[in-house]
Parts: structure tokens; sequence; C-alpha cells
């Protein structure tokens, strides 16, 4: 992938890290340094991290984030909020009728 030419290009590049980084700042110096890389594109961008970003993992407060958001409802479908691993076809009828 070519490295990013304009503004936003540099933008979308460091959401895509912070993305990807999402809780690994402490899992290894690969996760370490993709934090840091994703950090000062946000950083010198402005661009702000997606709501539901529970942080890089190095943060005070990240594992009650992380718990928060594992446990709160969020927008998962409802076969995923039942425990299924995927959905069967009464699922797909279910969804369409609503």
């Amino acid at each position: 992938m070519p490295a990013p030419v304009t503004p936003d290009g540099l933008r979308v590049t460091g959401l895509a890290m912070a993305i990807a980084a999402e809780g690994r700042a402490a899992d290894s110096d690969a996760g370490l340094y993709l934090t840091l890389a994703a950090r000062a594109i946000l950083g010198a961008t402005g661009e702000s991290l997606p709501p539901g970003f529970t942080g890089f993992g190095d943060e005070p407060d990240h594992d009650d984030r992380d718990r928060a958001a594992w446990t709160g409802s969020g927008s998962l479908p409802a076969w995923a909020q039942s425990g299924k691993a995927a959905p069967d076809d009464a699922d797909f009828l279910a969804e369409a009728q609503a």
C-alpha cells in the first residue's frame, strides 16, 4: 500500500492503525510501536478516535472500559447477543420481518 499523500489519507491511515492497535500496546514491541505511530499520526492531524474506542491498552482505566464494552449490549444483532456464533435461517427471517 502506498504511503498517504493527502491529509485525509493520513487521517484514515491513523484511524486504521488505531483500530488495529486497540488494546495491544502492552502485548508486544510491535503493538507498542503501532500504538505510538497511531497516536503520533492522530495527534498531528487532529483526528479524534472513534466512539466506542476502548483505548490502546496502556491507559490506567483501560481494563474498566474494555470490560464495559464487552458486557454492554452495544449494537450486536439479536443472534449474537443470544450467544450464537453465527446466524441461522430463522435469524434472517426475523430480521427481514422487523
